[in-house]
């Protein structure tokens, strides 16, 4: 399997506005709230009606998916409702919900496939995990796991998780639970496909991670390159100006040219799962413009998939599990050692 995304709501200046930057669809009242998460923010709703969805579609068409996230509610549902669930462009091909007495359940096409023994607290983060094979019965599989164990929860079992006529999802959702004057929260995400990775990503990454959180390191110098021209209208200290995430300072290339930065370290202990590159970009006239995502490590250079801006900023992702020194997993200290960067490639 390869990592495919991961967000801890923590990246400077993270604002709600950010949202519909990053996920496709959010339908209700989501915020991105300072502190209120495990390690920072977190992404908050406040339901105001049935049904408040955010939704991700990762890019990718495939029949085997794990996520991950941790979410904690502050009043049990007043009905039945799921909680995340699997989309076959805009179908639902099975969800888990949870019920007014706090059990988790697979559904699937034809009901419920599983109801968990045990139930969760109100007021307590949990770190949920579900693994899903999209199949008819005797081929589909699923499995759901708390806190790093299936035991009392979901265990993997097999049933029909296929509702369209695909054996696949191309989305990924969560909804709010109903009830009044409560609230759900969601932090440390992370999705991962059933397909090996590209050549930046590898192919490690083949089940489920246990309890893990997502860390955003902003730029911390500068690096080897120093192309783009900033909105301080030089070339000199350019991680200054893209290091809080506001959109009032900026790096700006009106050529082919590179921008790359040395990034706060990662602490000691810290063992890397998934790294991935943000860049939130826009063009400021119709003419083309092609970007990439940029790693320097010892020499060796990783590009990313070419991006194409609008004239709306967007933050863009794109996973990069590869160290291009040595075309292997991240280490901390290769990791801390590495640029990391923008190229316009036209």
């Amino acid at each position: 399997m390869a990592n495919r995304f991961c967000c801890g709501f923590d990246w400077p200046g993270a604002a709600t506005a950010d949202l519909d930057k990053i996920f496709n669809s959010v339908s209700g009242q989501y915020t991105i709230d300072s502190g209120t998460g495990r390690f920072g923010n977190s992404l908050r709703n406040a339901p105001v009606g049935p049904g408040e969805t955010i939704s991700l579609y990762p890019g990718f068409t495939h029949q085997t998916w794990v996520v991950g996230w941790a979410f904690k509610i502050t009043a049990m549902p007043t009905t039945y409702r799921a909680l995340v669930g699997f989309w076959d462009s805009g179908t639902a091909q099975c969800y888990v919900r949870v019920t007014t007495g706090g059990q988790f359940q697979f559904v699937g096409p034809g009901g419920v496939l599983a109801t968990s023994a045990n139930a969760i607290l109100m007021n307590v983060w949990y770190y949920a995990e579900v693994k899903v094979t999209i199949g008819g019965a005797g081929v589909g599989n699923y499995e759901l796991r708390i806190n790093g164990s299936s035991v009392g929860w979901i265990p993997s079992a097999v049933g029909d998780t296929k509702t369209t006529g695909n054996t696949s999802a191309n989305g990924i959702y969560w909804q709010a639970l109903p009830y009044s004057a409560a609230y759900s929260y969601w932090d440390d995400i992370y999705i991962c496909d059933g397909v090996d990775g590209t050549a930046t990503q590898g192919a490690t990454n083949a089940d489920f991670k246990g309890d893990c959180r997502v860390d955003c390191y902003a730029p911390s110098g500068n690096g080897s390159n120093s192309g783009w021209t900033g909105s301080d209208a030089d070339q000199v200290d350019n991680f200054e100006l893209v290091n809080d995430g506001s959109e009032a300072t900026y790096v700006d290339a009106t050529g082919a040219m590179i921008d790359s930065y040395a990034m706060a370290d990662i602490p000691a202990g810290v063992i890397p799962l998934m790294t991935q590159v943000n860049m939130r970009a826009l063009k400021t006239d119709v003419a083309g413009c092609v970007l990439r995502p940029y790693v320097l490590s010892v020499g060796d250079v990783a590009t990313g998939a070419s991006i194409n801006p609008g004239l709306t900023s967007v933050i863009y992702h794109e996973v990069m599990d590869l160290d291009p020194d040595t075309l292997a997993a991240w280490t901390r200290s290769t990791l801390n050692a590495a640029e990391f960067g923008i190229e316009r490639v036209s």
